[in-house]
């Protein structure tokens, strides 16, 4: 029996320095793999052609500037639309800007939001790949966990497309926390309860980063919960993801509450309208045509797609094992990874992407709200990374002339992908630097107070200024004088002089919750000004102290309160899944 014991301790030490071998060198292939795809954002920062290049640098600068000066969660964002103010940030998820926030002081001012930007990106798309592996190390060989990774990192929606192409920095982000996801539901479907936790962290990071990609990809993930789930199992593991997903969004509460109850507050509406309505964006033929043919980016967008729904399909047919072979596939004691469920994802979003399906969208109204139907196609890459990883496994035991063959174009479209990516590559090192924050520039229309009339921010903007171009702070209707004493967001303090009654009007744009107090006792109604939608308020004759407070909304104190309550749920579960082990060697 000793030496039985020894001998199994022995295999036991060996495959546990083989696994970590394996970890340390999968995670050095994604990690240079990362950074070259990225080289060309370190090098010369964020994407200045990209769509939301000067959305996203915008408000990444003005995000980091309150929070370097003590604002931890800025919502209000004080300087933006050339100082008037915006509501942004109580409708945009916070944890990408967070993370920029933080690395901004690496950078010279003039520079911080791009090369924030950039550094955040090329580090989410590492760890992107490594998440990939993660999760899909579970069902297969190192080698094709490595490999079905770095086509997650370089698949051309995430890549090309996402980062390159439309600089869509939340989107792309929000990718990341895909495989993070579906590794932490692996695991806890197989009764490995202690990724509760995981799991529910996992969903309060995607949605404090893309809320739309959360209503894309959430339901996906209790089906594939019950699909590894035993038989016996399967409601079990579907009531334990969606309650642990459940406390994923009570924890992103401080966000979401707001984000959603304050939208009648703002333009939102406006963006599923017009060329922001889906069904603008469902193809058929005579679309792809006229598209292709007039606009470039769709045109790659579409390329894209198609390409990648090939692919898919090619690595369906390579996955399916030989039945003979069939045992050799998988390592010992891991299940077989679920083909036809994600072979059935891909044929979904590809019908989802075509005319016919709008009676669906009719149907399940909440998806109009991801606006453009392309977007699904981040939910391909997640279906590209699982067969290709089951593909190169069944290639690593048979590769016989059929799948030789199947091997060869999957080759070519890769290739075809390294190409466009490495062009598009050279173009963003060809960049042509401009002002990395311009702060002239104006919010998104969508975030436009209701109260400001017309389509964007420019009459309001017009009024404000003064005869020399600058806007003030403060004006009043009537001769007086005007001292600021604190201008901080959320926070003003003036101090007035006028010979008669006055209205006051303060440069910043009307919001709920702005609240003023005269000479610190007197509270005034504040109410927005026709048609700029500017906080004005009556102020008496005399010498007057004016207290200007935008105050937390009951939304947002709600939202804290029910972060707060998961969190407690959370640290209860831990403490829960700590001592169990304890609890289990006692017995």
């Amino acid at each position: 029996m000793p030496k039985r014991r020894l001998l199994l301790s022995r295999q036991v030490n060996v495959s546990m320095k083989t696994d970590l071998r394996e970890t340390a060198i999968a995670f050095c292939v994604l990690l240079l793999f990362g950074l070259a795809l990225g080289f060309p954002l370190l090098s010369k920062g964020f994407p200045v052609n990209g769509h939301d290049f000067w959305a996203h640098t915008t408000w990444g600068g003005h995000f980091a500037e309150q929070f370097w000066n003590g604002e931890l969660y800025p919502r209000w964002l004080m300087n933006h639309n050339e100082g008037l103010g915006s509501p942004t940030f109580f409708f945009y998820p916070p944890l990408p800007f967070w993370l920029t926030a933080l690395l901004s002081p690496l950078f010279p001012d003039e520079s911080a939001p791009v090369s924030a930007l950039a550094w955040v990106s090329t580090g989410m798309l590492v760890l992107s790949g490594w998440f990939t592996y993660l999760w899909l190390r579970d069902s297969v060989p190192a080698r094709a966990a490595v490999l079905a990774a770095a086509v997650y990192q370089v698949a051309p929606y995430h890549l090309l497309i996402d980062l390159y192409q439309r600089a869509a920095f939340a989107e792309f982000c929000a990718m990341t926390w895909f495989p993070l996801i579906l590794f932490a539901a692996h695991r806890l479907s197989q009764r490995r309860q202690q990724y509760f936790l995981l799991l529910a962290l996992a969903t309060a990071f995607l949605t404090l980063t893309h809320l739309l990609s959360l209503l894309m990809f959430g339901p996906i993930v209790p089906a594939y919960a019950a699909l590894l789930a035993s038989p016996g199992h399967r409601l079990r593991a579907i009531a334990l993801t969606v309650m642990a997903m459940g406390v994923g969004l009570g924890l992103s509460g401080a966000y979401l509450i707001p984000a959603l109850t304050l939208q009648p507050s703002i333009g939102m509406h406006r963006l599923w309208e017009g060329h922001g309505h889906y069904r603008q964006h469902l193809y058929d033929w005579e679309r792809v045509l006229v598209w292709g043919q007039h606009i470039p980016f769709l045109l790659l967008l579409m390329l894209s797609i198609a390409s990648s729904i090939v692919m898919a399909i090619l690595l369906y047919l390579l996955a399916r094992p030989p039945a003979a072979s069939a045992h050799e596939v998988q390592p010992s004691g891991a299940r077989a990874q679920p083909i036809h469920f994600w072979m059935l994802l891909v044929l979904v979003v590809g019908f989802m992407l075509t005319l016919p399906s709008d009676f669906v969208w009719q149907i399940l109204k909440p998806l109009q709200r991801i606006q453009f139907p392309w977007r699904q196609a981040s939910l391909l890459t997640v279906a590209l990374a699982a067969l290709v990883a089951q593909a190169e496994a069944n290639v690593i035991s048979d590769m016989s002339l059929p799948r030789r063959l199947l091997v060869l174009p999957i080759a070519v479209i890769v290739s075809s992908w390294l190409t466009l990516t490495t062009l598009h590559g050279v173009e963003i090192l060809r960049q042509t630097p401009k002002p990395e924050l311009n702060r002239l520039a104006h919010d998104a229309w969508e975030y436009k107070p209701r109260w400001v009339q017309g389509d964007d921010f420019q009459r309001a903007v017009k009024h404000a200024r003064v005869a020399d171009g600058r806007i003030p702070k403060a004006r009043l209707s009537t001769e007086g004088k005007i001292s600021v004493e604190r201008w901080r967001p959320r926070d003003i303090r003036l101090v007035i002089e006028s010979s008669t009654d006055a209205v006051l009007t303060v440069h910043q744009f009307f919001f709920p919750g702005w609240r003023a107090l005269i000479d610190g006792k007197t509270p005034v109604q504040v109410q927005p000004s026709q048609p700029f939608g500017l906080v004005t308020l009556p102020l008496p004759a005399g010498t007057h102290a004016v207290e200007l407070r935008l105050r937390m909304t009951p939304n947002e104190r709600n939202g804290w309160l029910l972060t707060g309550l998961s969190a407690v749920g959370w640290l209860l579960c831990l403490m829960w899944v700590v001592r169990r082990p304890r609890r289990a060697q006692g017995a």
